[in-house]
Formats: structure tokens, sequence, C-alpha cells
């Protein structure tokens, strides 16, 4: 890590061993941490490249891989590369890059699997190939991942949501569950909304926070499409000027104190389980049952695309299904009892009189 030496400088060292007993180093100096750091960074990477990339081991390629990234990768995501690093494959990461084959890669896929959920063992495999692509970017094992189950999501139907609503009323926890429940904001960009994001009778999310190593920090949406301007109803403004401006954001709490909160409320007014972020659900499933546009709920949301949309938040509520179902059954028990009329109904019954 790059070090304070002056006013407006900082250097980066990089250790090159030990020659004639004394220990050599290599000084980069810059204007900021981050750029006398990319610098060593990038000596180091360069010096490994021209040595000998065979002797680099997959744990170390993670690393530069990891470092390489930093200033552009998501604290989340950082955060979470950082984790499987210290915690997963651990028996991959001594192997020498050069080294490693598909069979051992499958073979450390099915120890993981067995342990490990098929979500997690999937993400840290894709970290473990991008470190081993940062030196052999040809490298493209045909390997075979757990299959995922298909998650059952708990979402709120209406009278759940209501039970929630009236729990929540009059307590700080109110405007975090309309603002997701009513708006469809993530909970990185309730505890993200600041004073100046509500003007006239909108609100512009423009920022989530998120968890990193160093705390909770700033940073933009989780993607651009997630930046919308969202009308705002009277009941949710009234709430937020009713809030005191101790801070510059509107709810001013880490998302964890809220998750928490939020489970502790449902245990303690016998409401069946939920996740809060299942509340956004419940409002793209709301949208659909209501008969909103998938492109205009796309936009209130703040989906990237149409397809996250549809398959992993619009769910169907027990209820609607059933007056979905009544719906249908009455339309073919009419259809099953309709007389069908051709051209024959049309001819007259032959009688045997003879009409002169």
């Amino acid at each position: 890590m790059a070090t304070k030496v002056s006013k407006g400088r900082y250097k980066s060292t990089v250790f090159l061993g030990t020659l004639g007993g004394k220990r050599k180093y290599k000084v980069f100096y810059a204007e900021t941490a981050s750029e006398a750091d990319l610098l060593a960074l990038q000596y180091k990477f360069d010096k490994k490249e021209k040595s000998d990339p065979g002797r680099i081991t997959i744990g170390e390629a993670i690393d530069d891989y990891i470092a390489a990234k930093s200033n552009v990768l998501s604290p989340s995501t950082l955060r979470s590369y950082k984790s499987y690093r210290r915690n997963r494959f651990q028996n991959l990461m001594d192997y020498k890059v050069s080294d490693v084959s598909t069979i051992i890669l499958q073979k450390a896929i099915n120890k993981e699997s067995s342990e490990r959920s098929a979500k997690m063992v999937k993400n840290a495999y894709g970290l473990v190939i991008l470190g081993i692509q940062f030196y052999r970017p040809d490298f493209t094992p045909k390997v075979t991942l757990p299959t995922e189950r298909p998650i059952e999501y708990a979402t709120p139907d209406g009278d759940h949501l209501k039970q929630i609503m009236d729990a929540a009323k009059g307590t700080w926890l109110e405007l975090p569950i309309l603002l997701s429940a009513w708006m469809s904001l993530r909970q990185s960009e309730i505890i993200g909304l600041k004073w100046e994001d509500v003007f006239e009778d909108y609100i512009y999310v423009r920022n989530a926070r998120v968890y990193s190593e160093n705390g909770i920090v700033e940073k933009g949406t989780k993607t651009y499409s997630s930046i919308r301007k969202i009308p705002l109803p009277q009941y949710i403004k009234n709430l937020i000027d009713a809030t005191p401006k101790d801070s510059q954001y509107i709810v001013d709490c880490p998302g964890k104190k809220i998750t928490d909160a939020f489970v502790k409320m449902l245990r303690d007014n016998n409401i069946p389980h939920c996740r809060f972020h299942d509340l956004r659900h419940a409002n793209a499933s709301i949208m659909v049952m209501l008969g909103i546009p998938d492109r205009y709920a796309q936009t209130r949301g703040g989906w990237a695309n149409g397809t996250t949309l549809s398959k992993r938040y619009q769910q169907t509520f027990a209820a609607e299904e059933i007056k979905v179902a009544n719906t249908i059954d009455d339309y073919f028990s009419n259809l099953m009892h309709t007389k069908i009329h051709t051209k024959e109904d049309e001819i007259p019954i032959n009688t045997g009189i003879i009409e002169v």
C-alpha cells in the first residue's frame, strides 16, 4: 500500500529480493496513492511476465487480478472476491497457473459442490478462471458446474403486504418499507437517498450505499438503467418531510440494521417471514397484476432489461392464480356447452307435408 511522503506526494515500494545480504526495493512515486500502487503493480506484473509466468500460483494470479481491478470493481464485488480468495477453492491456490488443467479444475469443483451451494461454487469458480486467464488468456477449460435450483421466493401478496405495512406504521421502518414495496427501490438505493434527491413531487434515484471492507461507502446505482426519476406519492412525501434532517441521507443507517429490524418486526407480529428484498419482488408482481406494461415497470424499478424483470422479479400470487383458473375454467365450460352452429342447422326439417 502506498504511503504519503510529502504534501501531494505518495510512494509505493516493490520488494525485489536480497542481494549481498541487503534487501532491495524499487520505489514508485505519484501524486495519489492509487496511482503509486498502480505503477508498482504494473511493474510486478511485467516483471513476472518477463521472468517466468509459469512460476505464478493460482492464488497469486487471483491476487494480481483483484489488485489490477481494484479501482474499477464495485466495493461489494471487491469484498466478495477477497472473501472467495480466502475461503473458496483453497486446494487450488498453490497450483502453478501453467500446470492447471481441466481435470484438476473439475475435481476441485466436485469437492466444493459437496460443501457449498451451486451459486457460491459458480461465483467462486468464476474468480478462479479470471485469475488464471489473467496470465493464460487462451485457457478455456470445459468443466461442468453444479446446477442451481430454482429459487422459491416468498413474495408477499396484498394481504401479506397489508400486515407488514400495518405493523410498520408510525415506526422508523415505515419509510424504508414503503420505498421498497411501493416505489421499488433497492435497499442500497434507500440508504443512498439524499435530501437533494427529493424535489417537487419526485425522487431522483442516482446514488447507492453498500458495505465494503472500509465500512459503508457511496457509489453509483447498480446499473445505468437504475438511474431514474419516480413520481412521489403524497403519503411517502409526508413521511420524508417528517424525518429529521440529521444527515445528508434521508435513511441514514446500514442496510443490515434495516434487514435485522425488518425480520424482528415480522417475528414480533407473527407475520409470515420474507426478506426485505422480497418487497421489491412484490412491487414487480403487483405491477403485473395491475396490467402495467413491462416497459413502464422496467423503467420504474430500474431493471437493466426485461428478462431480469420477468424471470427473477415477477411472480404470481395464489389468490390471483385462483381467479385466473376460474376465468379459464368458465371459458372452457361455456365452450363445451355451447351449440356449434353450421349451415346444416339452417336447413328446415322435412315434415313430410308437401306444399301446393
